[in-house]
């Protein structure tokens, strides 16, 4: 019996070895292929690299064969880029700024109305009092007249 059970843990164990050394297999040519794609991608980067300087420098060479107006012309565009940029900065941050305030303005009015609110039903209880104490006297009022006319 022990015996028995000792064979089927070996069998599972073997199993799990197996199964742990495939895997890792794989997941080694994975990493090879990983290790392939960074190094080609590493290539590209320095190719491309090397291309974008060589085209600065070329455009920086035909730059220097410019006329001073083309030079001026340049310099205007590049200052009216810069002025757009910050122009759409300060747009969006008067945008934020109008959000904002308009939601503190907002949440004020609220703020008053809710206070004018409770001033109105404050002063409409009052008012309520107020009709139910002159109810009252009107009809001791009437209540007066009556026993006036009853003993005259």
């Amino acid at each position: 019996m022990l015996e028995a059970e000792l064979a089927m843990l070996r069998q599972t164990a073997s199993n799990t070895v197996t199964g742990n050394s495939d895997k890792a297999v794989a997941y080694q040519a994975q990493i090879k292929a990983l290790e392939e794609e960074v190094d080609h991608f590493k290539t590209l980067s320095s190719t491309l690299q090397s291309e974008n300087q060589r085209l600065v420098s070329s455009l920086s060479a035909a730059k220097k064969k410019w006329p001073p107006a083309m030079h001026h012309f340049e310099a205007l565009s590049s200052r009216i880029r810069e002025l757009e940029e910050s122009a759409r900065r300060r747009e969006t941050e008067i945008a934020k700024l109008l959000v904002q305030h308009r939601g503190d303005l907002e949440s004020k009015i609220q703020m008053e109305h809710r206070r004018y609110q409770d001033m109105v039903h404050h002063k409409d209880s009052e008012i309520q009092g107020f009709r139910k104490e002159l109810d009252k006297v009107l009809q001791g009022i009437k209540l007066l007249r009556k026993q006036n006319a009853l003993n005259q």
